[in-house]
């Protein structure tokens, strides 16, 4: 997916996202499948790029654990 590639190439040249870049990568990811890349970058985006989750990402990831079938890490995120 172009999408992932791009914003696998902006971090590696040092540019950080923003909370639109990563509302655009989740979704991008979610309807190309890639719905555990998705979690992982959801996963370290407070420690990687030091952005804040919303309720926008919060929901497009519960969508993707959920799809995944994983009912217990989305326990787990809200805990």
């Amino acid at each position: 997916m172009l999408s992932f590639y791009f914003f696998e190439m902006l971090k590696l040249v040092g540019l950080m996202p923003n909370e639109v870049t990563l509302t655009s990568i989740l979704l991008a990811c979610s309807h190309s499948g890639l719905l555990t890349e998705a979690f992982e970058i959801f996963k370290s985006t407070d420690v990687d790029f030091g952005l804040l989750l919303d309720t926008k990402h919060m929901g497009i990831t519960v969508d993707h654990v959920g799809r995944l079938g994983n009912f217990a890490r989305v326990y787990d995120m809200f805990r």
